[in-house]
């Protein structure tokens, strides 16, 4: 696939048709999320020029502990887990109102091997601001987004399934919560709404920044 995969859309330039391009040929959720902030956006995917977040404490505590649930035997078994790990998932999604597909990346943690439930590890430290419960769960849009891309796969919704695992200051306590949520049909619609305003967004956005692109991309 070429780094910016190309698609049509006659109803957003005031009934025009324009070419737009989508960087590396799918949105995901940390794309969609930095949308909000459209100069970061620009920087880190179509400059390439990525942010430098290793000064952030929750995010490498984070990323330390995906490592070893990952390659640790240990860390494998400790936590609730499902059978296949770190499935990383590339899905056409039908944008609404229309018949036109725009790829969709989402990774799970892990999956069930009837792709029934997926799940995110996450840490969290017990004496900061964010927390997990029930309706933080259900209201995530990285979660919403990959049963979306699950449901446009098999037809069905999964259910979601979050591992909350306790630290206190970058430490685990050995402490963990599990929260599982159900989405909805209307659930699904809503979230393939969003994901197709921020396709439009996105699509603006490198059309408008399309000197920046190398005439390859171009």
């Amino acid at each position: 696939m070429n780094k910016y995969e190309k698609w049509q859309d006659a109803g957003v330039n005031q009934g025009g048709s324009l070419d737009y391009v989508i960087p590396n040929g799918y949105l995901s959720y940390s794309s969609i999320k930095l949308l909000a902030n459209q100069e970061r956006w620009v920087e880190h995917y179509i400059k390439g020029n990525k942010m430098d977040l290793s000064h952030i404490k929750a995010i490498q505590v984070g990323k330390e502990f995906a490592e070893k649930r990952e390659f640790d035997e240990e860390y494998i078994n400790k936590y609730p887990s499902l059978e296949k790990r770190e499935k990383h998932l590339i899905v056409p999604v039908t944008l609404t109102s229309s018949d036109i597909k725009v790829c969709l990346y989402t990774r799970p943690d892990s999956v069930s091997t009837d792709y029934t439930l997926l799940q995110d590890d996450k840490t969290y430290d017990v004496n900061g601001k964010t927390n997990w419960n029930q309706r933080s769960v259900f209201g995530h849009m990285q979660f919403r987004l990959g049963c979306l891309a699950v449901y446009e796969l098999t037809g069905l919704i999964p259910r979601f399934r979050v591992v909350a695992i306790e630290m206190d200051d970058g430490v685990e306590t050995g402490n963990h919560h599990t929260y599982e949520v159900q989405y909805s049909e209307a659930d699904m619609e809503h979230t393939r709404f969003t994901f197709t305003t921020a396709v439009i967004k996105a699509s603006c956005i490198v059309h408008n920044n399309k000197d920046l692109l190398s005439e390859y991309d171009k």
